[in-house]
């Protein structure tokens, strides 16, 4: 290494100058003229990238106003499944209730149906022993019948 600098002690000032080279004038102007062109194109650049970046995050907002609204609907979803079940459940035992007293109503009808038989079974054969029937009797017949 200090033998580099003492070369570079030693030599002479014609030898560390570089040749001088004059500037040509449209040369300069017209390089002068690319650095302003993108200069320009820098800033449009620059405007167009922040007007980019404004419009992403009103986009990210947006996003995340969607996401927030998805979740809460799901979540609607799910409760209103929840609900249906249950409800679906209730229909299904008041389906079997109405079964049940559908049936208990067939049941009683038969049982009166097979009374009011007895009924006027009897009335006929008090007649034929002989015994009245009273016009009170005689009129529950009548509505018996027409049931």
């Amino acid at each position: 290494m200090t033998e580099q600098l003492n070369r570079a002690s030693t030599s002479s000032p014609a030898e560390d100058k570089a040749p001088e080279v004059t500037p040509d004038a449209s040369l300069v102007t017209s390089l002068e003229a690319r650095v302003q062109s993108l200069e320009a194109e820098l800033v449009t650049a620059n405007q167009s990238l922040a007007s980019k970046d404004s419009e992403i995050n009103k986009l990210n907002s947006e996003c995340k106003t969607s996401e927030n609204a998805q979740k809460q609907l799901t979540a609607q979803i799910a409760n209103l499944e929840k609900k249906v079940v249950t409800l679906e459940g209730k229909v299904a035992e008041q389906g079997d209730s109405l079964k049940e007293k559908e049936t208990e109503g067939e049941d009683l009808l038969l049982l009166l149906e097979t009374n009011s038989e007895k009924i006027q079974t009897m009335k006929n054969r008090l007649r034929e022993l002989g015994q009245e029937v009273s016009s009170e009797e005689e009129g529950d017949d009548e509505e018996d019948e027409e049931v």
